[in-house]
Formats: C-alpha cells, structure tokens, sequence
C-alpha cells in the first residue's frame, strides 16, 4: 500500500469559508489578490470615514462646538466642559479596563506583531475593542489620535477577509499591510504614506508581489475618504488680507 499524506490544512474555525472558486481565484492568480486588496482598500477609507465623523459627533455634543469644527482649533469651549469632560472620559475608560481586565489578553496584538507573530491573524474582537477605545479618549477630548483605532480596525477585517479566503501565511500578511496602507491613506490623505508605512513598518521589507496590490488598497482608500469628507489640514483665514508678497 502506498503511503498515506498525513499533511493536511489546519481548519479555518470560527468563519465559514467563501465559495472555492472564489478561494482559488485569490490563491492561483495575481489579478485576485489585487482585487481583494482594493476591496480591503474601499472597506477602509469607509471605516476611517465611520470613525472620523463619530468623533466629530461626540466633541459636538461634548464641548458644545459646531459639527464642523476642529476642537483644537476651537477657543470658544467653556472652563466647565474643559474641566470635567476630559475627567469623564478619563473615568469611563477607566472603568472599562477595570470591567475588561483578563478577558482580553491575547488579542490585542496590533498589525505589526499580528504580522510578525501570528501569520497576519489579527483577533477582531481585540482590534473592536482597542478602537472604541481610541474613540473614547479623542472624543472625551483626550491628546489621542485615531490613527492608531484606524490601522486597528482597518487591519482587523482585513485579516478577517484573508481567513474567510484561507489565505496562505504570505497572502494573509500582505492583505493585513494593504489594511494598514488604506488606513493611513486615508487618514491623512495620502497614499504613498499609506504605502509606506504598510512596507517599512507592517510588512517590513519591500516586494515586488506586494508593490500592486498595497498601492491599489491605499489608492482605493484615499478616493473613498476624499469623497466622504474634504480633509483639510491647513486653515489660515484671511492669509492674503493680513500678508501682502512683495
């Protein structure tokens, strides 16, 4: 009798699978994966759009500003909610470490380490809960960017997308990158930041398998975010009225 094949593929638990076709349209071709990759790309310029405006929403309700005000740049807050919300805030999070303290060790491993360590699997409900999280404080006024709830969030359901696919090892952490790569294009509207911060950070070198597919995601990303919302970094008012160029 010839000898059986004991190697086998460890069980994807936890997600039902996407149709085989679809599995090994991914696996066996390029075109595949870089379609996956601008889906990744889309799904995270909407995520970060998601995020910005609840942030937005609660530093209106909180701090009593106008929806469409930068709350750095916003002198008209009273002493009162400059005082207590940011106490409120710190109380709230304090009570949710407290309530969640042990039942999330183990996942909360960000893109990087989950890159680094675990194959590109990175724990959903970790990235859920490290992105409230992040919510919070910058809502509640704390000196917290979102960028960090953004390539959480961003890389999470990318992963998720790569198990649904039973990705290879190598595929699962080249669509975690493109996540991230989406993430920051879309935070700060640019796509080649995006890229690089997915090649030299998430990923760690750069290939030339992974060139199209992360600037595709990021690409995608950014358009998304431009659409959702006009980002601008730089408000000056009145420049030309108080400077004359000579």
């Amino acid at each position: 009798m010839a000898p059986q094949n004991t190697t086998r593929t460890a069980p994807v638990t936890g997600f039902w699978l996407l149709p085989t076709s679809l599995r090994n349209f991914v696996r066996s071709r390029e075109t595949g994966l870089v379609l996956v990759s601008i889906v990744i790309g889309l799904l995270s310029g909407l995520l970060v759009g998601i995020i910005s405006t609840l942030s937005e929403i609660a530093h209106a309700l909180l701090f009593d500003i106008p929806y469409d005000a930068h709350l750095s740049a916003t002198g008209v807050i009273s002493w009162q909610r400059t005082l207590l919300v940011p106490i409120g805030g710190g109380v709230v999070l304090a009570a949710i470490g407290w309530i969640t303290a042990g039942k999330m060790k183990g996942q909360l491993a960000d893109a990087i380490e989950a890159n680094a360590l675990y194959g590109g699997r990175v724990s959903f409900r970790g990235s859920l809960f490290i992105s409230i999280q992040t919510l919070l404080s910058n809502g509640f006024g704390g000196s917290v960017g979102l960028e960090a709830g953004y390539t959480q969030i961003c890389s999470a359901f990318s992963s998720h997308i790569g198990r649904r696919l039973a990705a290879r090892r190598n595929d699962m952490r080249l669509l975690v990158a493109c996540g991230a790569a989406g993430a920051i294009s879309a935070a700060f509207s640019a796509p080649l930041a995006g890229a690089f911060y997915a090649f030299e950070v998430v990923l760690g070198a750069y290939t030339s398998a992974g060139l199209v597919p992360v600037i595709a995601s990021a690409v995608s990303a950014w358009l998304v975010a431009r659409h959702l919302a006009h980002q601008s970094f730089l408000m000056v008012p009145g420049f030309r009225r108080r400077f004359r160029w000579k």
